[in-house]
């Protein structure tokens, strides 16, 4: 088993926000617009936005947080950074899902135990519905072909990197997750996941390589 984890390692990370530091001071003095996250204490029109600091290209507004993402001049940071009403202002990052091996993390390879749960909330352990206990699963994908995660397990679904309309797996980490959470067993029984009984919805915010932006992750929550 493998740990589920989204991570960056800390020497990579001080590398990163240092060029991105250094990047960032250089687009300043050029003048150039950057994509940032903008935090505020409550909800706020877009229109309102625009009427205080000029136009920006909104890529994204959400509803489990009162932010949006967009493309703003450097002026435009500033000014947002000294609103009242504006939490924080961070500039956009990527993020990137880590395939870690158990025995690197635990010291050990596989562990099993049996909490007693299932998810099942129909009658019917193999059939999946709403009535169910829902997951949503926020990371590559989900391969709905798979063994484990077949049968009509995965009822919802949403594309925030390719826009696809069906569920699909390029990376293999969010599947792991969701075996890890809700695999049927039909593989290895003694290897099933921890509520097999569970329906999944997958949202899918990081690419192929396992990476993806601080706005496309959100994306996910928020949906």
């Amino acid at each position: 088993m493998r740990r589920i984890v989204i991570v960056a390692s800390s020497v990579t990370t001080a590398v990163v926000l240092t060029v991105v530091s250094l990047m960032a001071s250089s687009a300043e003095a050029r003048g150039d617009r950057m994509n940032a996250i903008v935090v505020f204490r409550r909800p706020v029109a877009v229109a309102r936005i625009r009427s205080a600091i000029g136009a920006f290209g909104l890529r994204a507004s959400w509803k489990v947080i009162p932010g949006i993402s967009g493309t703003f001049s450097s002026g435009q940071i500033r000014a947002l950074r000294r609103r009242s009403d504006v939490v924080r202002v961070e500039r956009e990052r990527s993020f990137h899902a880590a395939m870690s091996t158990a025995r690197r993390w635990y010291g050990v390879d596989q562990a099993v135990s049996n909490f007693g749960v299932t998810g099942d909330r129909s009658g019917a352990v193999k059939t999946y519905a709403r009535s169910d206990v829902v997951a949503c699963i926020v990371d590559t994908g989900i391969d709905a072909s798979h063994v484990d995660l077949n049968q009509g397990q995965v009822i919802g679904w949403k594309d925030f990197v390719n826009g696809r309309v069906a569920a699909y797996d390029d990376n293999g980490h969010g599947s792991h997750v969701a075996g890890i959470l809700a695999g049927q067993g039909d593989a290895t029984w003694s290897l099933r996941g921890v509520a097999y009984g569970t329906a999944l919805v997958g949202v899918k915010a990081l690419d192929a390589s396992g990476s993806g932006s601080t706005t496309a992750i959100i994306n996910g929550v928020n949906y």
